[in-house]
Order: C-alpha cells, then sequence, then structure tokens
C-alpha cells in the first residue's frame, strides 16, 4: 500500500535531526514530526476515520502542523479553521462537509461546546501509546488531500476542494523555482492555500518553517522573531511589508539574514519594492501569482531595477509544468500587448467547489490533440514578451491581507441586519468599504456585522447613504461608488 502524498514528500526525510518547525518556543525536529503524527494517525485509525473530513481548530501552530500530518497519514483529508472563526462562518463550514470530525486541543474545547459539535481532543489521542511503526493508509492521486474555504458568492464560504495529485503537482512545479532548503519564515495567514503550499515545498526540500504562534506583538514582535531565528528567506502578503516599513522596523533593527523576500495575496506596488530595496539592499524579492484554484503559485517574477523603473511590477513569467492564456470576452488569445482574461492549464488545479452549486469557472478549449482543461481566473492582465501584467479584477472580487473575498458576501451580511434595505461594498486603497442604505447608526451596524465576519473581511467604513448609486442597466455602480467616497472625503 501507498500514501500518495507522503511517497513523494516524505520519501527521504522521514528519520532526520534537522529541524523541520520551529515556534517562539518550540522546535521539531524531523523524526518527532514523523513519529508525533504516527501516534496521532493510530488514534484516528482507531477511531475507524478513513477517507473522511476532519476539521482541524487548534490553539497552536505546532498542533496544526503535526495534526495535518497525522490526518493525511491516516488516509483522511484535513479542514483549517482558525481558532477566532466566528461561530457562523464555523458552523457553516462544518454543516458543508459529508460525515467530518472535528479534532480541538484543550485550548480550543470551549468553541466546539458553544457550537454544539461532537468533536475529539487532540491530547487525549495524542497520549496513546504505539509499539512499533504504523503503517500509513493508502490513498490514491485523486483523493483529497484538503479542503480551503474562501468567500462565497452565495453569502456562505466556499470550499475549494484540492487533490493529492493537484498538491504534489504544484510542489513539483514550485521546487526549482525557489530554494525551498533553508530556513524560511513564513507570516501569510495560516488557513490560505500560501501557506499551506509553503510548507509542503519546504518539506519535500527538507528545510526549515519558521512561524509565530503569536503575531499580536506586531511589527516588532515578527521582526525580534527573525532576529531570533535567522531565516533567510520569507513569503508573506504585500500588506506585512507594509508594516515593517511603516513603523521603520527594518530600519530600527538590523535584520542581515533575509536573502530573499517572497510576496504573493495581492498587487504588489512599485512604491513598496522600492522602499523595500531602500532599507535592504541586497535583498531579492519576488512577486508571486496564484490563487486557491490552482492551488498556490503558478507564476512569478524576481524583481529587478528595469521591472521598478517601468508603469507597474509584472507578475512575472509562468512556472514549470504551467501554460497560460490570455483571451477576450468570447474565449480567443488576444494578441500580445492586448489586455484580456487571465486562463490558466496545468495539472494542479482544484477538483471542485462546496457546495457545487458555486459557478466552477473551468472550460474546455478545443486542440489539435484533444481539449485542454483552463480555470478562469476573472484576473485581467497583458503580456508584453514573455512577461505577464496585472491589470485588474473583471468581478466583484478582490484580495485583502492575502485571503480572496467576495464583496457580495459582505453585502449580504450587512442586508441581513434589521432596517437596512440595500448595501454595497467596494476596496480603494486597501480598505473594505460598505455604503448602505437604511434607517440604522454606521456604529451600530459595525458591531453586529463585524462581530460575524472574520477579521480580515471586516470593513474599514460604513457609510449611511441616501441611495445605492446605479448605472444605465440598473447595477450597482461600485466605481461611481468609489468616486462619491473620494469626493465626500475631500469635502471633510
Amino acid at each position: 500500500m501507498s500514501n500518495y502524498l507522503m511517497d513523494y514528500v516524505f520519501n527521504s526525510n522521514k528519520n532526520d535531526e534537522t529541524s523541520a518547525i520551529e515556534t517562539e518556543n518550540r522546535t521539531i525536529k524531523y523524526e518527532e514530526l514523523i513519529n508525533s503524527s504516527n501516534v496521532l494517525a493510530k488514534s484516528l485509525s482507531d477511531l475507524d476515520i478513513y477517507k473522511r473530513p476532519v476539521v482541524l481548530v487548534m490553539g497552536t501552530i505546532e498542533n496544526y502542523l503535526l495534526a495535518i500530518m497525522s490526518v493525511i497519514i491516516s488516509g483522511n483529508y484535513f479542514i483549517l479553521v482558525e481558532k477566532n472563526t466566528p461561530i457562523n462562518r464555523t458552523i457553516s463550514i462544518i454543516r458543508s462537509l459529508d460525515n467530518p470530525i472535528v479534532l480541538v486541543d484543550i485550548s480550543c474545547k470551549s468553541i466546539m461546546e458553544n457550537l454544539g459539535v461532537e468533536y475529539e481532543i487532540y491530547e487525549e489521542l495524542i497520549e496513546s501509546k504505539m509499539d512499533g511503526n504504523y503503517v500509513e493508509k493508502e490513498t490514491l492521486g485523486e483523493d483529497i488531500f484538503t479542503i480551503i474555504y474562501t468567500s462565497g458568492t452565495t453569502g456562505h464560504p466556499k470550499g475549494v476542494v484540492i487533490s493529492n495529485y493537484a498538491m504534489v503537482s504544484r510542489i513539483a512545479s514550485m521546487k526549482d523555482s525557489c530554494n525551498f532548503e533553508e530556513r524560511i519564515m513564513v507570516v501569510s495567514a495560516f488557513s490560505t492555500i500560501l501557506s499551506i503550499m509553503s510548507f509542503f515545498c519546504i518539506y519535500k526540500s527538507h528545510g526549515t518553517i519558521s512561524i509565530m504562534n503569536d503575531k499580536g506583538g506586531g511589527p516588532a514582535s515578527l521582526v525580534r522573531f527573525i532576529q531570533d531565528k535567522h531565516p533567510s528567506m520569507l513569503i508573506g502578503t504585500p500588506s506585512w511589508i507594509y508594516m515593517f516599513l511603516q513603523y521603520r522596523f527594518i530600519e530600527k533593527y538590523k535584520i542581515d539574514s533575509l536573502k530573499r523576500i517572497c510576496l504573493a495575496g495581492s498587487e504588489l506596488k512599485k512604491d513598496l519594492v522600492k522602499r523595500l530595496k531602500g532599507e535592504i539592499p541586497d535583498v531579492e524579492v519576488i512577486n508571486w501569482y496564484g490563487a486557491t484554484e490552482t492551488v498556490g503559485v503558478i507564476i512569478g517574477i524576481n524583481i529587478k531595477e528595469t521591472n521598478i523603473d517601468s508603469g507597474s511590477i509584472p507578475i512575472g513569467t509562468p512556472y514549470k509544468n504551467v501554460k497560460i492564456h490570455i483571451r477576450d470576452d468570447v474565449a480567443k488569445e488576444v494578441e500580445n500587448g492586448e489586455i484580456g482574461e487571465l486562463y490558466v492549464e496545468t495539472d494542479g488545479l482544484y477538483s471542485n467547489y462546496l457546495p457545487e452549486s458555486e459557478n466552477r469557472n473551468i472550460i474546455f478549449m478545443k486542440k489539435d490533440n484533444g481539449f485542454s482543461c483552463e480555470y478562469r481566473t476573472g484576473d485581467l492582465v497583458k503580456k508584453i514578451g514573455d512577461t505577464i501584467y496585472y491589470i485588474g479584477r473583471i468581478d466583484n472580487q478582490i484580495k485583502h491581507k492575502g485571503y480572496r473575498i467576495e464583496l457580495e458576501e459582505i453585502d449580504k451580511m450587512v442586508e441581513q441586519v434589521e432596517c437596512v434595505y440595500e448595501a454595497a461594498t467596494v476596496y480603494y486603497e486597501d480598505r473594505i468599504i460598505v455604503f448602505f442604505e437604511g434607517e440604522v447608526d454606521e456604529g451600530f451596524l459595525a458591531d453586529i456585522v463585524n462581530e460575524k465576519l472574520p477579521v480580515y473581511m471586516r470593513p474599514y467604513e460604513y457609510i449611511r447613504i441616501k441611495k445605492i448609486i446605479r448605472n444605465n442597466n440598473g447595477k450597482v455602480d461600485r466605481k461611481q461608488l468609489v468616486e462619491y467616497y473620494l469626493r465626500e472625503r475631500e469635502s471633510v
């Protein structure tokens, strides 16, 4: 029997004294990672759990990482729910799954008790003793690896189903594009595809994951962590780097270990790159592009001075085993230099959505030798020479702080509040702004809605307006709403 993902990722790293994971207070070597994960995997198997969804709610990063490994070894698949996720969202995720088991550590036990959901306690399962080596359960390439929940157009979280084969394909595509054999600090949100992809690329390359449990101390605590652990590479979102620069922590504290910073999750602005290069002149800044549906990063570029001096920062060229197509409104490929929608053709695409009623955005294009399966990203791009440039979105989906968000989901949440007649959410200068018609105070509305939304989705501002602005076709005109916002801000 073979475990598809474990056989690929850990074929030579199972009994080793190299550090696999470093947090503020704990170091886990590869040997301990596998052995501890085997103990929990044995307990899951004893519960007769196989090829089922396991929802993980943990209080520490190391517990999450050990639990993920255990779920994979035992032939199941994992769903990450961060401990500060609003109750209504957690319930929605659990209800969307087929016969799930919920696994929590003791620090998160009260969360499940409040939800009234059956659960198993991580510490109790891992206390069991095991004689000899546990035999990994068989899994195939088409079996599910994980389901990642993003914002959905229906007003509920949307699950993106990713297979073992898709994740292995993405790791194989990425391993030659970047050196993952080093000590690498991951500061992107833990439950995003960027982090999950990075963890397994690091495992495959026998590198070390450096990651903080508590980011409550802000940029200063992160800088101190970098000084303590000396990572040579950092993976994160542009918003984290903005914080570093805003508070001038890079300038105040000497950071000489960082050689490479890889950024993804939102558009990279040339002003940020200029400031970053100004404070760490020798650091390589790599712009990554990808999506949950593409199972992580598929395009990238090492930003050079010539890129900074041009009009905008490129997203780069496709990585190994990735083909891109830029198509017009009727799916015909555009000429070089023309703007069109980005379509992605690669082995590592997601399988489907949960609920399955969500539009899958997959098309099959006829070719001379058959058909190709391509994912419509919804991103507008153009290609100059061999290099791709990001232009914007064709819909109301945004990327904010490393998360993908459907603005309509926020609209629907606001409209659930009594005495709110209609809402329209816009995104401007890294801010989520809600316009609404209704008879409710902005502050009162913010208190109600923010309690139901994850922190990363909470609007920066709520603005009551007499009438939501619409275009000639009767649709909400979000561009005009942004212009209204700018006029109002200038008049204050």
